[in-house]
């Protein structure tokens, strides 16, 4: 969690620098995608409840979360004042967009594990019943063979 918020950090700080120094926000675009990627492993990382001391762990987590706020509120007043018009809009609107996108790839991927393992059964079930009607034949023919033993010897 702390990597996660390092990394956060430091992309934060770039963005800000570029555009403290004169740059357009747009120039800091790398910096922005480390940013946001950090950010979104650090979400990740809080969500999933790690072992140890339960009480300092979700102080951590409190803080981390509060310092990405104050970061997203600076990079807004950023995008506000060294941007174009509407850029803040348009990026929740973007952000919105591609979280919606990610949560439909990950759910045509959760359809093909499914669709996958569905026809893996579906295998499976036609292997059994070939072995059983196989089995079954075979049990058949050596009962048949049997009784006709049996009827020679009488």
């Amino acid at each position: 969690m702390l990597a996660e918020l390092a990394a956060a950090n430091a992309a934060f700080a770039i963005i800000k620098t570029a555009v403290k120094n004169g740059g357009e926000i747009a120039s800091a675009a790398k910096a922005m995608i480390a940013y946001f990627s950090a950010k979104e492993d650090l979400q990740i990382a809080v969500s999933k409840k790690s072992t140890g001391s339960k009480q300092n762990t979700e102080l951590e987590e409190f803080f981390a979360l509060e310092e990405l706020k104050k970061h997203e509120i600076d990079l807004r007043e950023l995008m506000i004042w060294h941007g174009r018009a509407g850029l803040w809009d348009d990026w929740i609107h973007f952000q919105a967009e591609c979280a919606r996108m990610r949560r439909e790839e990950k759910k045509k991927i959760a359809k093909a594990k499914e669709k996958k393992a569905q026809e893996l059964q579906n295998m499976f079930d036609w292997f059994l019943i070939a072995l059983i009607v196989g089995l079954g034949i075979f049990l058949l023919f050596v009962i048949i063979n049997f009784l006709f033993d049996l009827q020679g010897t009488f």
